[in-house]
């Protein structure tokens, strides 16, 4: 439904990062009157009319994600860049390195995992 992943890099002053995906989706038309009619529509769902069937079982590759601690502990280190690369990461306002770690973040769960 996507075209591809979705980064933003607006931070609230909550910590909580929000993929924005408006303006991504697929041949869907997307505005602010036909997401408040769609909500309202979920909002006088019944938990009865919701149609479960393709939510994968939880399994314990879920559960062992869910348990881990987050944020993962974070180590310094020093990364050469090129010139244009990173002042299009300062560009974008303060908090390049947060950045950086998200873009990476993103690509690295994108990825099958790297054989054992």
């Amino acid at each position: 439904m996507f075209s591809g992943p979705c980064v933003t890099f607006e931070g609230f002053d909550y910590g909580e990062e929000r993929l924005v995906t408006l303006g991504l989706l697929r041949g869907i038309a997307v505005n602010k009157k036909s997401i408040k009619s769609d909500l309202a529509r979920i909002d006088r769902m019944r938990d009865a009319d919701i149609d479960y069937s393709e939510i994968p079982p939880l399994d314990k590759t879920f559960l062992k994600k869910a348990a881990s601690a987050w944020p993962p502990a974070k180590r310094q280190l020093t990364i050469r860049l090129d010139a244009n690369v990173l002042d299009w990461l300062k560009g974008h306002g303060k908090g390049y390195q947060t950045r950086i770690n998200r873009i990476l973040r993103v690509v690295m769960e994108s990825q099958p995992p790297a054989p054992q």
